[in-house]
């Protein structure tokens, strides 16, 4: 889809990475995308679906660890961070109810707020 009608692709990549999107983040969104363009998005496609599986060392971590979702994500769904989450054992969990997967964009301000919260553990 990517290579064949990458806009149209990039779209609806965006619609479903955000929960409820104003014209202007879906647009930022958008452009960020073009930016990268449609190589790149398919070797970070490719890259995803054949990345390891490093759950199980998870355990092993002895270091603080938050696991930040949108409660609204349907690229990497709620379970799959709270399944996450309960492989680290010690990990806080914290899903923004009114989010999608694209957290850094859409709510800014609860990503830095989570990221002050780790630098101060």
């Amino acid at each position: 889809a990517f290579q064949s009608d990458f806009e149209a692709t990039l779209q609806a990549v965006a619609r479903r990475g955000l929960a409820a999107p104003d014209a202007r983040t879906h647009e930022r969104l958008c452009q960020m995308m073009r930016e990268v363009g449609a190589e790149a998005a398919i070797r970070q496609t490719r890259a995803i679906q054949h990345r390891a599986d490093h759950r199980a060392r998870l355990a092993s971590l002895s270091l603080p660890v938050g696991v930040l979702c949108g409660r609204l994500d349907r690229i990497t769904p709620p379970a799959l961070s709270e399944a996450l989450a309960e492989c680290v054992g010690a990990a806080t969990l914290q899903c923004v109810e009114d989010a999608g997967h694209m957290l850094p964009l859409s709510h800014p301000e609860v990503v830095a707020q989570a990221i002050r919260h780790a630098m101060s553990r």
